[in-house]
């Protein structure tokens, strides 16, 4: 993506969580070297000749969380539907704490939203940098790839690393036909969110959100009119969506 492009998308996830009512703060290398053993994991990480810097910022992000008191982080590519529901009325994180990744696929969880105590994330986030040294040969490794790779580990010795749910819909799911239908809304009730990940405009329909083409420099432009149409279509009268004063990492 453009530098434009980054920043356009970055912006609409801010002003959309903000409306929300959530508090959206963004996390960084600074966070992540405050953490005891930074030196150690980030070593781990130069192991991976060809890691990128954008990818060693997705592991380092685990370490930071717990830095900052775990809560929920966000990518940025995911913006609210119902968010109400991440909070269940009252301040307390879902499953007592324990790390929830809330977008669910058939190999592993996808860590576009996920929740947990800062024990977690610091238990997780060290689990997925040390799951790097089987992958020191790999061309190209991720953490949603080691996501995916100690939650089969674990689920085979009965035991799952993490918890994983179905409350974010992937962009593409909702995207396989023109603009915002009445499946639409049904398949988006109750989600907590939605991922407009690179694979969702690749694949999606994106004519009826006013882009023609499939470049990741359009998220911004389809993520936004989709959000609009969505909300016209798809949201009662008296449902607003909103609630106040939770923080949001991303």
């Amino acid at each position: 993506m453009t530098q434009q492009a980054d920043d356009e998308l970055l912006q609409l996830w801010k002003d959309e969580w903000s409306k929300a009512g959530w508090e959206p703060r963004l996390i960084g290398i600074e966070e992540a070297m405050r953490h005891p053993q930074y030196a150690q994991y980030n070593s781990i990480l130069d192991g991976l000749p060809n890691l990128k810097v954008y990818d060693r910022y997705c592991f380092l992000r685990w370490l930071a969380m717990s830095v900052v008191g775990g809560g929920w982080m966000s990518d940025y590519d995911t913006f609210p539907l119902h968010p109400t529901l991440m909070t269940d009325g009252s301040s307390l994180l879902p499953n007592s704490g324990m790390l929830t990744v809330h977008e669910h696929s058939k190999f592993g969880g996808v860590p576009d939203l996920v929740s947990g105590s800062a024990v977690e994330f610091d238990r997780v986030g060290k689990a997925l940098i040390d799951n790097c040294r089987l992958h020191y040969q790999d061309s190209f490794w991720s953490d949603m790839f080691a996501m995916h790779d100690v939650y089969v580990d674990t689920v085979e010795n009965g035991r799952p690393i993490y918890i994983m749910s179905k409350n974010v819909v992937p962009g593409q799911v909702v995207m396989r036909q023109k603009g915002i239908s009445e499946r639409t809304c049904r398949r988006t009730h109750s989600k907590y969110a939605i991922h407009f990940s690179h694979y969702a405009i690749e694949f999606g329909e994106t004519a009826s959100f006013g882009v023609d083409g499939t470049s990741p420099e359009h998220r911004p432009l389809v993520a936004r009119e989709w959000l609009r149409q969505w909300r016209a279509e798809c949201l009662g009268k008296d449902e607003s969506g909103y609630i106040n004063g939770r923080a949001l990492a991303s």
